[in-house]
Formats: C-alpha cells, sequence, structure tokens
C-alpha cells in the first residue's frame, strides 16, 4: 500500500510536535523536500551505527527506542508516540545513531534532513528552545527510568514497566493499555529473561492486580501495582 506524504501545513500531528509554530514558508520546504516512509512492525526506522543525517517524526504508529547492552542483547530505553522526533542527539553533535528506533506496529514517519534543522535552529529561536526543552526532558526521562529500573527486584521492575507503559500509551476503550508488545520487548525493557517476565507476570495476574485481554495487559488494582512497584504518591 502506497501512502500519501502529508501536508505539513495541514497535518494534525503538527499541534504535537516541536514544528508547531514553524513559519508557513519554512513548513512548505520542509513539506515539499522531507521523506516519508511506512515501517511495518519490527522494521528498523534507524540502526546503531548508522551515520545521523536528520531527524526523524513519528506521524502515526508506535516505536520502541532500543540500545544494545551486555553481550549484545538489546535493552529498551524508551518509547515514541505520536508526533515526537527521534535521531536528533546524535545529528546535533555529529555522530552515528548510538540507539535504534524500530516500529511495534505498523507505523509511519516523516525525515528531515539535517541542513534544515540546522537552518532553523539558526534563524528561530523559539524552534532552538523547544528542541533544547526535547532533548533535556528526553535524557532526564531515559535517565530516571534505567537508573529505577536497575535498582529493583525482578517483580518490582515488572510492576513498573506495566505503569510505564500505560503512561506512554494511555488506554484503549476497554481500560486495556493501548500497546501490544512482545514478551521479547516487555523483558527487553527490564533487562531480564522472558522466563521470569512471565513468571512475574502471571504472580501479578493470579494476585488480580493486572489481567491479560488477548494481548493487551489492563492494570486492575493500581495502587498495589504502584506498591509492588516501590512508586509512591508523596
Amino acid at each position: 500500500m502506497k501512502f500519501k506524504k502529508p501536508d505539513c501545513l495541514k497535518c494534525p500531528v503538527r499541534s504535537l510536535s516541536i514544528f508547531e509554530h514553524v513559519q508557513e514558508d519554512d513548513l512548505v520546504e520542509i513539506s515539499t523536500t522531507k521523506g516519508f516512509s511506512n515501517y511495518k512492525k519490527g522494521e528498523n526506522i534507524f540502526r546503531e551505527g548508522q551515520p545521523a543525517l536528520g531527524i526523524y517524526i513519528l506521524h502515526n504508529g508506535k516505536v520502541k527506542i532500543t540500545k544494545t547492552g551486555v553481550m549484545g542483547r538489546e535493552q529498551i530505553v524508551s518509547f515514541a508516540r505520536q508526533g515526537e522526533i527521534m535521531g536528533y542527539r546524535p545529528m546535533l553533535l555529529e555522530e552515528s545513531y548510538d540507539i535504534s528506533a524500530i516500529a511495534i506496529e505498523e507505523s509511519t514517519v516523516c525525515f528531515i534532513h539535517k541542513n534544515k534543522i540546522l537552518q532553523l535552529i539558526e534563524q528561530d529561536k523559539d524552534f532552538a528552545l523547544k528542541l533544547i526543552r526535547t532533548a533535556l526532558q528526553s535524557s532526564k526521562k531515559v535517565t530516571e527510568i534505567v537508573s529505577s529500573l536497575s535498582q529493583k527486584t525482578v517483580r518490582s521492575r515488572v510492576a513498573e514497566s506495566l505503569l510505564i507503559i500505560k503512561d506512554e500509551f494511555g488506554e484503549d476503550a476497554q481500560g486495556n493499555i493501548d500497546v501490544v508488545l512482545s514478551r521479547e520487548d516487555l523483558s527487553a525493557m527490564i533487562g531480564t529473561s522472558s522466563e521470569s517476565y512471565i513468571r512475574m507476570i502471571k504472580e501479578l495476574i493470579d494476585d488480580e492486580v493486572v489481567t491479560k485481554e488477548g494481548k493487551k495487559f489492563k492494570i486492575q488494582d493500581e495502587q498495589t501495582l504502584k506498591r509492588i512497584a516501590e512508586k509512591y504518591d508523596y
């Protein structure tokens, strides 16, 4: 199926991104020159080690951001939702990508070359400030997640992973967490084996803290799940 490249001037996703208030003439140029691609579930949008030639904007779908860890194991360090930008840090540092972006469901992605991004940074101080804030917020989130998950038991990490993905993707009309992740993804998120993750999930289901509807999880008792995850509201 061929996907039509969206017009940046009319695109509703722009209101969710750092391009919300970019000038019209710049948007016309971006719309004309940008790349636009569709990715199936499991396909790489970009990979570690590739030269960072620009930034990617998630137009539709869901994406996991991964990094190769010890002994070559994949670790999920964050996720991207509609309107979020990806790959900007190594582009700004003129480095290769130190992360990979992989579609976790069918996704459409825009690509803007670094020359245009650098031009906007130089000419539009509001855009530059938004990019800086986005970078700082993203770095803070990743640091908090990695630090928190690395200091807890497997049971606590499993509980927190469910809270994180609910916070990232929200709930569908039935109250299920609105994303489908494989057992490999879920275990890679917290740095444990699939077997350990499955065992802990079964315990949470047996304790009626969570349920599973098809391939999606539903949090039945969020306060208990927070307690298990060692997350407290002060």
